[in-house]
């Protein structure tokens, strides 16, 4: 946790598909770390009554993979089991029952953690999304993140659970710790996680009490089918670099210009790479009933943005390949000093940095930059056992 490596993993996993007239596309990134510890989830239909509802689910682990992994397998499994979601499953009158939703969801975090091994010293943060007819609800546990975008403006988004704020400093003085740089000992960055069973040994406090609690914080979000656009839910890889509005704007933007959602997500995680992000990345993206569709207009001037610049980064290359090195921050430079287009750009050429890179790279195949782009995974029957967990070895 917190060591870096010489050079980022650029390699990118991601994959698309729909359901129930939702696009999604989600795409993972090791970056700078030394491991890649991030995993997440998507499943549906979900089983009996709740088959037009969906489930995605975004985890960040620390100090170890192991919890990350497991929640991506199981944590929707426990949820599902729990007695509230069984009434869900077997009636739907009972699915306008927010405080039966949230009893299930909060008591299955609980669950979960109870199952994992009390010896392990990994921990993972959770963001979680319930998509129901009605409903999107949201389950956060940690730091990662969630938002809902409805008529260009963020309408809904999480609260990240950290040390210094004044309800958890309480939660965590009365177990016996303090807030140090704002973190729980100096050590723990997030008061809330899954795992983390080194600052949940105190046998006489419940889950609820402890240093690092796994309770997850449930909000609802009543769907607007004329104006919903995005749901995202990411890790803090990304919102360590964008803020939640500017974010929108980068997401609305590209969805009018480009139909794929996993090369948008993509994009998004180079776009993060080159803004300073030095951890794991993962975002996922859900197109709403009022998803902006691709603008030919926008798309158009796009594309010829994208041909003008990979054709002044292959004239630089081929320039500078004749001198002994050169870099592609070199080519990034000398490609701003362009006459290009850009106004109104969310991010400004940085944003298009991915370009040069692929551009660089063709002429580079074996420098220090370079590395392979992306594994587009097939599309996959998303069951309820299906998931989706990004590990070191590829």
């Amino acid at each position: 946790m917190g060591a870096f490596l010489d050079k980022p993993k650029t390699q990118k996993i991601s994959e698309e598909g729909s359901r129930n007239e939702l696009k999604f596309g989600v795409a993972c990134m090791q970056g700078w770390r030394i491991d890649m510890e991030d995993a997440h989830r998507i499943v549906f239909p979900l089983p009996g009554k709740l088959a037009d509802w969906s489930f995605y689910a975004i985890f960040d682990g620390h100090a170890g993979s192991k919890v990350a992994e497991n929640a991506s397998k199981t944590l929707i499994d426990v949820i599902l089991a729990r007695k509230e979601f069984q009434e869900l499953q077997n009636d739907s009158s009972r699915h306008s029952d927010k405080d039966l939703i949230r009893r299930g969801i909060v008591q299955g975090f609980l669950d979960f953690d109870d199952t994992l091994e009390k010896d392990e010293r990994s921990g993972s943060t959770a963001i979680t999304a319930f998509v129901t007819p009605k409903h999107i609800i949201l389950g956060n546990c940690g730091d990662s993140r969630a938002m809902v975008v409805s008529k260009q403006q963020v309408v809904q988004e999480t609260v990240d659970h950290k040390p210094a704020d004044e309800k958890e400093a309480k939660r965590i003085k009365k177990a016996g710790g303090e807030v140090v740089l704002q973190r729980i000992n100096g050590a723990l960055a997030v008061s809330r996680s899954l795992g983390d069973f080194e600052y949940k040994r105190n046998t006489g406090l419940e889950n609820t009490e402890q240093l690092v609690s796994a309770e997850p914080e449930v909000t609802f979000y009543e769907r607007r089918p004329d104006e919903d656009q995005i749901l995202f839910l990411a890790c803090d890889g990304i919102w360590d670099v964008f803020s939640s509005d500017i974010l929108k704007n980068y997401l609305i933007h590209r969805l009018s210009c480009e139909e794929s959602f996993a090369r948008i997500t993509e994009q998004l995680l180079d776009h993060c790479l080159h803004l300073g992000s030095r951890d794991n990345m993962s975002a996922l993206l859900v197109g709403l009933d009022s998803c902006p569709k691709v603008d030919p207009e926008m798309k158009k001037k796009d594309d010829e943005l994208n041909k003008s610049i990979a054709t002044l980064a292959h004239n630089h290359c081929t320039e500078s390949s004749k001198s002994e090195t050169f870099s592609s921050n070199q080519i990034f430079e000398l490609i701003k000093t362009c006459d290009l287009d850009v106004e109104g750009l969310p991010g400004g050429l940085i944003s298009k940095r991915y370009i040069i890179e692929s551009v660089f790279n063709k002429f580079n195949p074996n420098s220090d930059e370079s590395s392979p782009e992306v594994i587009r995974l097939a599309p996959t029957n998303y069951g309820l056992g299906m998931f989706l967990f990004i590990g070191t070895e590829q």
